[in-house]
């Protein structure tokens, strides 16, 4: 089968690709990395779009990607945790970009240190000898509109006032429209000469977004009205392509008033990248009484004129796509649509359906009428397999909310491009109603800015020019503020019409939104500690973290020898993003993973690498914070462990009892108390391990006059309770640890007198 990703911004270009896929690959483990080779075509490779099935489970992994060249790490993006991810699709991770790579051969390697099987990803790949994986390698052809979208992501939405400029402008090139369809405001409303004069947008009114055309990804050339009835239209379109070569350029049409000469001219001069005609239904009746005033015949043949066209040698595949709203009078004839369409050799169709109070009643919303909509299109979707013709569209989005939602049987809709896997957004992250002044600006025909596309209102300080409105007018600072401070926004924000206007996600793709793991300078200076040594780093003191190692096992699979490496990190940063940290054998760093937090300041980590140990093997630990503009790297080091602070004869710096163990059918519960020898507070936390490793974590809490009474001191809350998992223990030795806020570690003895229940013996649990 061959896969269709999402769709590539303007300033991006394919280096590399293979789209076919049959099957994935087994389960990207410690020992079993997925990797694929290829030849970039184009210099300045960024990215690596890849498909990802991930397979959750209660202990997640994660992963990372190597780009590598001449046998040598020169990017290294991650890590992407198997948990946060949402569903299967295509993922993408961004490097800094390589700047001489055409002609050069890459390899990307898909690593999971810390990955076992049935805790992995696994990646859609071609099956047989080559094992290919699919992907896609993209590469930057426009710097200026890159960094320019560069900076608008490291900004973010986050203030009124801006330092980018807009990536998409919106152009009223037309009031005035010569039909009078039934689910249009227009058709509703015909053009009042008189209230909103000028019909048309002029080229000289155009020229007023000259100082940020030259940035912009998207411009949308129509309004209300019919864009080619404009005189200035073409003369708009010629400016862009002058101005901007790689801006999206995208217009609808009612196909009714464009002659053979303006087909020629839009096909030869590359006016479009993608060119809309309407065509509400699929025969002339139902077509001519929702358009009306509009000719079936005439309509049918500007398609059929365009599409010829553009098969002429030499032309540039423009981009041509059809709507059809599904609506009362059209929602039956939608397999006939997509038949003609497709037979006709349109790229894309695209279903939508009317939106507006005015429109209620033309619209399909009875369960009855949504699942006939939808047994429709689940049959043209299986009728485009395997065609160079997609079904897309806002319709098809609530067609599956309506199935999920309806408790139907049977598979969710899924059309158009593959899937594209969105991240799980942080829980403190603000969610704003519209993100349009942030993207985007709306200009009248008069020249005049809108509030955004779907406003009617003007910024009274217009006059200042776009560029100083944009970046901190008082018009687009006051809108911005509103949406920041989440106020009641007027009447026209309850009566937003933008999805009938742009296309959802044209701005930004999801793969860029919801799904990209960016790594910027961090993912070259991570790549370039790869390999070297690290020992000298770890004289450094005062770093405010140490790392503590819990266990070291060696591990075999498939006649090569692993490290199982797993300890502790206690970090006194304030940083919500745990660290990464670097682990190295005998003075070379092998490899990173991610800290995962267990409690305040503490986080637990684990990492397989190659190799073995010898006698004198020494394990080095970094701990990498990384910032966008000034990555840091420190060494730590390393705790003894309690059995060597023992066998060196040093006093244990805690000193505490297990109580009782209470054994449940679900959980085991710890009960006792651990304090400091010396100044006889609490332990700063205690930790159950079995088998050596750590399972889990508490603070002591309660109130033990007993403690007191015996051993001095004040009534300080040295209590602790623990309930642990039982499945977690079961039949494994069982060790509990109280540890100080420097971490030293001393293990606690099981209390004379210790209550036992159920099968449980002092230092051991029976198996289920």
């Amino acid at each position: 089968m061959n896969s269709r990703p999402i769709s590539l911004l303007p300033f991006d270009i394919a280096g590399a690709e293979q789209l076919h896929w049959s099957g994935a690959t087994d389960e990207v483990i410690f020992c079993a990395p997925a990797t694929q080779s290829f030849v970039c075509r184009q210099d300045r490779l960024y990215r690596i779009e890849i498909y990802l099935e991930p397979r959750y489970r209660p202990v997640h992994c994660h992963l990372w990607l190597k780009l590598c060249t001449d046998g040598e790490v020169i990017r290294l993006v991650g890590p992407l945790a198997s948990d946060s991810l949402l569903g299967h699709g295509w993922f993408s991770f961004e490097f800094e970009p390589v700047g001489k790579s055409s002609g050069k051969v890459f390899s990307f390697v898909l690593d999971s240190p810390d990955g076992l099987p049935g805790n992995a990803f696994r990646v859609r790949s071609l099956s047989g000898p080559a094992n290919s994986l699919t992907f896609r390698a993209i590469c930057v052809r426009a710097p200026e509109l890159f960094n320019n979208f560069c900076r608008f992501r490291r900004d973010g939405s986050s203030s009124a006032t801006v330092r980018y400029a807009p990536l998409m402008a919106f152009l009223e090139t037309s009031r005035l429209c010569n039909l009078g369809c039934i689910m249009c405001y227009r058709g509703i409303n015909g053009f009042d000469p008189v209230s909103e004069s000028p019909p048309f947008m002029t080229f000289d009114a155009f020229r007023t977004i000259e100082p940020v055309l030259a940035t912009l990804l998207c411009v949308t050339g129509f309004g209300l009205g019919e864009p080619f009835l404009n005189p200035d239209f073409l003369a708009i379109l010629r400016h862009i392509k002058k101005r901007n070569p790689f801006a999206w350029v995208f217009a609808s049409t009612n196909g009714t008033r464009i002659d053979d000469d303006v087909i020629r001219s839009i096909v030869a001069e590359e006016l479009f990248s993608h060119l809309q005609v309407s065509i509400d239904g699929a025969d002339r009746e139902t077509y001519e009484s929702v358009r009306r005033h509009a000719s079936y015949a005439v309509v049918r043949r500007t398609l059929d004129r365009l599409l010829m066209e553009r098969e002429r040698p030499g032309c540039r595949r423009l981009t041509v796509k059809t709507e059809m709203l599904v609506m009362k009078p059209t929602s039956r004839q939608i397999g006939m649509f997509v038949r003609q369409m497709a037979a006709a050799g349109v790229d894309q169709i695209v279903l939508d359906t009317p939106r507006g109070a005015p429109f209620r009643e033309l619209r399909i919303e009875t369960d009855a009428e949504m699942e006939a909509v939808y047994d429709q299109i689940l049959e043209a979707h299986h009728f485009l397999e395997g065609s160079n013709t997609v079904l897309e569209g806002p319709l098809l989005v609530e067609l599956r909310q309506w199935h999920a939602a309806s408790g139907r049987p049977g598979p969710p809709l899924e059309f158009g491009v593959d899937p594209c896997t969105w991240m799980k957004a942080p829980m403190n992250t603000a969610r704003k109603r519209c993100n349009s002044p942030w993207q985007s600006l709306s200009l009248r025909t008069d020249g005049s800015i809108r509030r955004c596309g779907c406003s009617i209102r003007r910024f009274e300080s217009g006059s200042l020019g776009v560029e100083p409105n944009w970046l901190g007018g008082a018009g687009y600072a006051e809108i911005r503020s509103e949406l920041l401070g989440h106020q009641p926004l007027n009447d026209e924000c309850a009566r937003c019409q933008e999805e009938n206007v742009a296309e959802q996600g044209q701005i930004i793709t999801p793969i860029y939104e919801k799904a990209c793991l960016p790594g910027g300078p961090d993912a070259t200076a991570l790549a370039q500690r790869l390999g070297k040594t690290v020992d000298g780093a770890l004289s450094w003191e005062g770093v405010g973290a140490y790392a503590e190692i819990d266990s070291v096992l060696e591990v075999q699979h498939n006649g090569r020898q692993y490290l199982r490496i797993s300890g502790w990190l206690c970090d006194s940063g304030e940083s919500p993003v745990p660290p990464l940290i670097g682990v190295g054998v005998d003075s070379v760093l092998s490899g990173w993973t991610q800290a995962e937090p267990e409690g305040k300041n503490r986080s637990r980590w684990t990492i397989f690498i190659p190799g073995s140990l010898r006698d004198e093997s020494r394990i080095s630990i970094l701990c990498w914070r990384g910032k966008m503009q000034e990555p840091r790297l420190e060494g730590l080091h390393l705790r003894r462990t309690a059995s060597q602070e023992a066998a060196a004869g040093e006093p244990a710096p805690i000193h505490g009892f297990v109580d009782e163990v209470v054994d449940g059918s679900e959980f085991v519960v710890f009960r006792g108390w651990a304090r400091h020898a010396g100044n006889r507070c609490a332990a700063d936390r205690v930790i159950v391990t079995a088998n050596g490793l750590p399972v889990q974590t508490a603070r002591p809490w309660g109130i033990r006059p007993d403690v007191a009474a015996v051993h001095g001191g004040s009534d300080v809350a040295c209590g602790f309770q623990i309930e642990v998992p039982r499945q977690r223990i079961a039949g494994q030795t069982i060790s509990i640890f109280g540890i100080t806020e420097a971490g030293s570690r001393s293990e606690l003895a099981w209390g004379p007198g210790v209550r036992f229940s159920g099968e449980l013996g002092p230092n051991s649990l029976a198996g289920p």
